[in-house]
């Protein structure tokens, strides 16, 4: 559940990780009205977590279901969603920066 999902990713950030959390939310992101007014969203929101997938990941319904987020929006390099029909949604690709310590 949402109440879940938020309560995890609360303890990651205030422990000041890096958070990069990825999957098939069933919020629309491309209908913003409807999508600022979830709770999930709101939460991730407030937490300044940046949600990096801005086109449709579910073609039949035209919308856009499967998000990546991130704490350090900096260290990611790429999203990839291939139109590969394998399932009904689209596979999400995320291609992280990494830099020498």
């Amino acid at each position: 559940t949402d109440t879940k999902i938020e309560h995890l990713v609360e303890l990651a950030y205030f422990e000041s990780q890096e958070i990069i959390l990825v999957g098939d939310v069933n919020l629309d992101y491309l209908n913003q009205s409807a999508y600022s007014k979830r709770r999930l969203a709101k939460t991730l929101k407030s937490l300044n977590m940046s949600q990096h997938v801005i086109v449709v990941t579910r073609p039949k319904s035209k919308t856009c279901l499967d998000h990546v987020y991130s704490t350090h929006g900096h260290f990611i390099a790429d999203i990839i969603v291939p139109n590969i029909g394998l399932a009904d949604h689209l596979p999400v690709f995320v291609c992280r920066k990494y830099f020498d310590q």
